[in-house]
Order: structure tokens, then C-alpha cells, then sequence
């Protein structure tokens, strides 16, 4: 029976020959990613949005972007422990580092209801270094967020708000679990499905004025 280190040399070595690419293209292959809305910032016009990936030979990563309709986005690698076939687990975020990125984290949301950053939880369990609690809403008070619809539509995607279709976005391949969420004064709208995110902001509530904020630069 072959050892786990030789089927995995073997099952690199078959890719390469079926011309599937080298290592790195099989891991991302085999990878998995959850990109969810975590809370948006009491004003409306800013978004804390996670992203966390699962390694086909155990492992993953934890990041954090903040949108906003003021600027660039930014984000934030906390974690990073992709195995690479041996059953070992290397961490690649130094502590000083996920630290670091805490603490500029946490200025950035210091005005996100129920966010809390902890950055000494980096010397420990990395996934509790952002802590976000649930939004409570009074009796007989509306959540701040709405889930729209949405739907194919020749191509595109239509956004649909109780029934009607509010904005056409362009084609592209969202899965039809996809979500699409307005946050509160609806000046952003959140797509996410799998581990893909768009973020689209919008003024003074006029869906004409829909545009796509910029994407983070590459990871802080």
C-alpha cells in the first residue's frame, strides 16, 4: 500500500502529464472558499467582508477586507496554514504580522456595531481575532440589511427588489446561491456566493448611480 507522501507525488506527477499545470494549480483546484458579510459600519457606507479557504490536504486561510464608498478597499491576511501534503500545518502570517494587521483592522471598523477586534488572539485561535456579534433587533424594529433577489436575465443578472427589477448587472458567473445584500441607507450592495465577492456602492439611494467600488490592493 502506497504511503501518503508517494500518492501525492504520484498525483502531481499525473497532473503534470495530463497537462493539468504544476502543484500550485492542483492545490487551487482542490480549494475551498466561504466569502461572507460580516457587518457594515453604522453610517452605511463601509462593509467588513471575510474570506476563508480550506486546502485540499488540510489547512487554510482567514482574511478580512474593509469596502467603502470613500476610497480603495483594504484587506487584511490574519491566517495562513495551507498544508503542503505532510500533514504539517506551517503558519505563514508571523504573530508580529497577524498583530499588526489586527490592530490597523480594528481602527478601520472601530465604528461597526458589534465588532470587536482582539488582536492578542493572534498568539492563539486565529479565527477569534475578529469577534462579530449578531444584530439584535428590537421588537418590531426592521433589520438594517435586505436580501435582494437575484435573478438570469439574458445573459446578465437582474437585482430584484419585492418582485420588481431595480438594475441589470453585467453577466458573470454567480452561483445561483448567490446573495445579494443592501445594507443599511442602502448605500452598498454586497454579492457573494462561494468563496467571490462584488461590492457596489450607490448614492443617495438612486440604483441609476450603482457602480462597483475598487477592489483591494493586494494583501496588506
Amino acid at each position: 500500500m502506497l504511503g501518503r507522501a508517494t500518492g501525492n507525488r504520484i498525483r502531481r506527477a499525473l497532473l503534470l502529464a495530463l497537462g493539468l499545470g504544476g502543484a500550485g494549480q492542483a492545490h487551487a483546484m482542490c480549494m475551498q472558499g466561504v466569502a461572507s458579510v460580516q457587518a457594515f459600519a453604522s453610517d452605511g457606507r463601509s462593509v467588513l467582508v471575510s474570506n476563508s479557504q480550506s486546502g485540499p490536504e488540510g489547512g487554510g486561510s482567514l482574511s478580512y477586507t474593509v469596502y467603502t464608498t470613500a476610497g480603495a478597499a483594504q484587506s487584511f491576511l490574519l491566517s495562513s496554514d495551507f498544508s503542503p501534503g505532510d500533514g504539517s500545518r506551517p503558519q505563514q502570517v508571523p504573530l508580529a504580522q497577524c498583530e499588526e494587521r489586527a490592530k490597523r483592522l480594528a481602527g478601520l471598523v472601530k465604528d461597526f456595531p458589534g465588532v470587536q477586534v482582539v488582536p492578542q488572539n493572534c498568539s492563539g485561535q486565529r479565527g477569534a481575532v475578529v469577534q462579530v456579534r449578531p444584530y439584535q433587533a428590537a421588537k418590531g424594529e426592521a433589520l438594517p440589511t435586505a436580501t435582494l433577489a437575484l435573478r438570469p436575465h439574458n445573459g446578465d443578472w437582474a437585482l430584484q427588489e419585492h418582485g420588481k427589477t431595480v438594475k441589470v448587472l453585467p453577466g458573470r458567473g454567480w452561483p445561483e446561491q448567490a446573495l445579494a445584500t443592501l445594507g443599511p441607507q442602502q448605500h452598498i450592495l454586497v454579492i457573494s456566493g462561494g468563496d467571490t465577492v462584488q461590492v457596489w456602492g450607490r448614492q443617495d439611494g438612486d440604483w441609476a448611480s450603482l457602480r462597483p467600488l475598487p477592489p483591494p490592493p493586494p494583501t496588506q
